[in-house]
């Protein structure tokens, strides 16, 4: 499908240029799933000079998730949905530039009705046969994650990276060896193994353990450069729950407050003595704040973001808390100072002294 170039791509349920009887030509232009995201990309993407960094997998109807080269990295604001049915399309929801626009190969046409509803039952179908297949995931990564839980002991706090952060051990363990884990063929397999680990757990409302997250000293960096500037990684347990999950540190207190990582929620905890929620992640801020609230209808709520420097357009530590805030009536704490988390904070405050 041609596009002009200082016109915006053809938008669903506009005309598409199809003739004579619609079922007929639905039958005779079939396309493959690869081709049809090849075309939409040209006529979405390079048509008016977007780079795109990542390319889809999913070509069933389920969503991708794509970014463009001038996105941060890791980064993936886009959405592809691709429909190679009858009339085969091609949705993109851009969160990023709020752009919504379905794409429909020459001589094929919209949706009728009634197929609409046949279409809207399928998806619905698949949405359910997916979130099947998710809890059933989701229940295997939790079965290894309570085993490794067993098998470790209470961490100290003379850990490397708990010193390194100036911060103590609170509910979380430690394990000298930790499998590393793969999905792969609908089961987990062992590839290797991690050395001197903490684990921070990671629960829901009721208490259940889903998942954890891994923090060890990078093994790539040299003893001469640990020496300097020691390094971690953070893993979680691959296709592991993680949305809404958190860990928390302290006893029950009026005001509570929610921040992204281990270290940087117990500067806080440390701060204050209010009890203080790990979200493990910018985009996790929302979901925890919403656990939280449920569990806690009448706390204060205070969302501890981390002040990051724009980005792309962007500042996702304080998007987020701001977010996650104004979902359950909270407030937002940030650092005065950009580039820092509470920790860094704490960290130039312990300097200064």
């Amino acid at each position: 499908m041609q596009t002009d170039r200082n016109e915006k791509p053809r938008v669903a349920g506009g005309p598409c240029g199809a003739s004579g009887n619609q079922k007929e030509n639905r039958q005779n232009h079939y396309i493959n799933p690869w081709e049809l995201w090849t075309q939409a990309k040209v006529a979405y993407f390079s048509e008016f000079g977007l780079e795109i960094r990542d390319d889809v997998r999913n070509f069933d109807g389920g969503v991708n998730y794509v970014g463009l080269t001038t996105d941060r990295k890791g980064h993936r604001p886009i959405r592809v949905f691709i429909h190679s049915d009858f009339p085969p399309n091609v949705h993109i929801t851009d969160m990023k530039r709020a752009n919504h626009w379905t794409w429909f190969p020459e001589g094929q046409e919209p949706l009728t009705p009634a197929e609409r509803e046949q279409r809207w039952r399928a998806v619905e179908a698949q949405k359910a046969k997916r979130a099947r297949e998710e809890i059933e995931l989701h229940g295997m990564a939790a079965e290894i994650a309570q085993g490794l839980w067993l098998q470790s002991v209470k961490a100290h706090s003379e850990h490397p990276y708990l010193k390194k952060r100036c911060v103590s051990a609170y509910g979380i363990r430690y394990l000298k060896t930790c499998p590393r884990y793969l999905f792969k063929d609908g089961s987990f397999i062992v590839i290797g193994q991690h050395c001197d680990v903490l684990i921070v757990p990671m629960r829901d409302t009721t208490g259940a353990l889903w998942n954890l997250q891994m923090i060890f000293s990078d093994p790539k960096q040299t003893d001469e450069q640990r020496e300097k500037d020691e390094k971690f990684i953070k893993l979680f347990l691959p296709s592991a729950r993680t949305t809404g999950l958190f860990h928390w540190i302290g006893q029950r207190t009026d005001t509570v407050c929610i921040a992204e990582g281990y270290a940087t929620t117990a500067s806080i905890f440390e701060a204050t003595s209010y009890r203080c929620f790990v979200a493990f992640s910018a985009g996790n801020l929302p979901p925890v704040a919403l656990a939280v609230r449920s569990a806690l209808p009448d706390s204060k709520i205070v969302i501890c973001g981390d002040h990051d420097e724009e980005k792309n357009g962007r500042r996702a530590g304080q998007e987020k808390a701001n977010e996650a805030a104004a979902l359950v009536g909270g407030f937002v704490a940030l650092p005065p100072i950009e580039k820092m988390d509470f920790n860094d904070f704490a960290a130039m405050l312990r300097e200064a002294i």
